[in-house]
């Protein structure tokens, strides 16, 4: 009879908790998905040549600095999270208008 808790314990509560950690890690990186459409709308607007904003950006990455981090500096707080979540995206997107890759 007292053998039952400890096997409630062993065989039925250690496995539930897995799987309730397993769901709770899921949703948090649900949260975090990256939405790109916005950060390129973002990129395409800094870097436009035409703008202060987009001279100033050229001037840094043509100087070595990396332009993920340029294009960070220069964006807004939200959008500079946006920015880490979509870092490949990102700096996939930059190398394809011609600026080297980031570090």
């Amino acid at each position: 009879m007292n053998e039952m808790p400890r096997r409630f314990w062993t065989f039925g509560f250690i496995p539930c908790m897995g799987v309730v950690l397993s769901f709770l890690l899921m949703g948090s990186a649900w949260s975090a998905t990256c939405s790109f459409q916005p950060i390129k709308n973002e990129i395409d607007s800094i870097t436009n040549e035409k703008s202060p904003s987009g001279q100033e950006f050229r001037k840094k990455v043509h100087e070595g600095w990396d332009s993920v981090r340029v294009l960070s500096e220069m964006s807004t707080k939200e959008m500079q999270t946006s920015i880490d979540i979509c870092r490949f995206e990102v700096a996939e997107y930059l190398t394809k208008l011609g600026f080297p890759p980031a570090h």
